[in-house]
């Protein structure tokens, strides 16, 4: 029997209720040290905030898992849609409590996780906009074992347990985070730098 499966926004703005304030303080931060025109730095926040909008837009509105007996489709938000080969369903994840910052702070989201082979993902599912029972729901429709980890797992703990589940961003969030904001501090000082004439 064929299931199709759609995000769920409502699951979604629960999870904004964390992020509004954070970027809102954050806009204020930047706003304060960036020094630039207010129609320059709302412009920039604007279409920032528009292109995103757009994609949320087409996410919710393209976005379709569609599943059978050992059967697996997904499109995603541009509408673009790729099958996976049956014998890549072999054995489904489900994390009740996913957390890739510490084992210590839970944020109580859901993670499911459909594994080939060789134990590597072939399908992610978080918590940000797919609820429990839709996980639960796909791997039963699939037909595939599923194994249920209730207890609290971080990137580290699950890497222990499926070495190849995780992407390297996944496996590795600190050290990637830190990445970016080195990047983006060299960014900034070589535009500052190059704008004093140094």
């Amino acid at each position: 029997m064929e299931a199709e499966f759609t995000p769920t926004f409502a699951t979604y703005r629960r999870a904004l209720r964390g992020v509004v304030p954070a970027v809102a303080v954050l806009a204020v931060i930047d706003f304060f040290r960036l020094h630039q025109p207010p129609a320059v730095y709302a412009a920039e926040w604007g279409c920032g905030l528009a292109l995103l909008a757009l994609y949320l837009w087409l996410y919710f509105r393209n976005t379709r898992v569609t599943a059978a007996l050992h059967s697996l489709t997904i499109r995603n938000a541009f509408g673009i849609s790729h099958t996976v080969a049956d014998h890549h369903l072999v054995s489904a994840i489900f994390v009740d409590s996913f957390t890739q910052s510490s084992q210590y702070v839970a944020n109580n989201r859901p993670r499911l996780f459909i594994l080939d082979g060789d134990g590597r993902s072939v399908l992610r599912w978080g918590g940000q906009t797919w609820t429990g029972e839709q996980m639960q729901s796909l791997a039963t429709t699939l037909g595939i074992p599923l194994t249920a980890l209730n207890e609290q797992m971080n990137a580290r703990a699950f890497k222990k347990l499926y070495p190849r589940a995780l992407s390297p961003v996944e496996a590795h969030p600190v050290v990637f985070a830190l990445v970016i904001v080195a990047v983006i501090a060299t960014i900034v000082i070589a535009v500052v730098l190059n704008g004093r004439g140094l």
